[in-house]
């Protein structure tokens, strides 16, 4: 199979880590350093840094790891869009994977779901692989509306339509992201188990691979892969630690 065909394969599970808006030129090299000592080429470990630090982190662990993006532009190719990094120019540094939808960019920048879909259709054309984002606030959850919650946002990013490229669903309950607050094993199963649901309603492979993102961190990772169909982990802060994420790959790969 092709390298983007094996992207997102289910075995071995996918851990991914996204790194968000943090790091200096010092501290990333040494992150990617630690990474690199203790981690041999394995394509299901992903990690996703800002723009600015793509370029040293694929230097650095693009022979250990796969290397991703945490956004995309709307806009494709390149043009007369200052502050905005097209798939195409994602691609030619050589990443395999980008994030879309993730809480953060929906509740806290205002995407809106016709722009989410936008960016995943731009990400396929240019080659890149999509891990996209779904999950409820805690005010969904507590008026019983996680299911319509996450069945619109798979509608509205997915449709119906054949898809064009990788993809891997990552469930993120906004309420459980960097609050230290983890949704319990039996919450994450019920609700992976209903995102296979709801990918087959669509028409699309309930097989596709399903992660779990929100306060990972190596106490509870254990307990969440223990989970029968779970297929990685997104994680945040303790992705920031070399000893944390590189543990966090040792518990999966048991």
């Amino acid at each position: 199979m092709t390298e983007q065909h094996t992207l997102f394969a289910k075995t071995p599970r996918i851990i991914a880590g996204n790194w968000k808006m943090h790091g200096t030129k010092a501290s990333v090299q040494a992150l990617c350093a630690g990474i690199a000592a203790g981690l041999r080429r394995d394509p299901a470990v992903m990690v996703f840094p800002s723009f600015l630090h793509l370029d040293k982190v694929q230097e650095m662990l693009g022979t250990h790891c796969r290397v991703g993006a945490q956004d995309i532009s709307q806009f494709p190719d390149q043009g007369a869009f200052t502050g905005e990094v097209s798939g195409a120019m994602l691609r030619d540094m050589g990443m395999a994977a980008i994030l879309v939808g993730h809480s953060e960019r929906r509740h806290v920048l205002g995407e809106s779901d016709q722009l989410i879909r936008l960016k995943l259709q731009r990400g396929w054309e240019a080659g890149l692989g999509v891990m996209l984002c779904v999950g409820e606030t805690a005010s969904e959850r507590d008026l019983g509306a996680t299911q319509e919650r996450l069945r619109h946002q798979l509608r509205s990013a997915l449709g119906q339509d054949k898809l064009k490229g990788p993809l891997a669903v990552a469930y993120e309950p906004v309420w459980a992201i960097g609050t230290g607050r983890s949704a319990t094993t039996e919450q994450v199963a019920l609700s992976l188990d209903w995102l296979r649901e709801e990918l087959a309603g669509l028409g699309h492979d309930p097989d596709l691979p399903v992660l779990y993102g929100g306060s990972v961190n190596m106490r509870n990772a254990e307990e969440l892969l223990a989970i029968d169909t779970m297929d990685g982990l997104l994680v945040g802060g303790a992705s920031l630690q070399a000893e944390s994420f590189l543990e966090i790959v040792a518990q999966a790969r048991r």
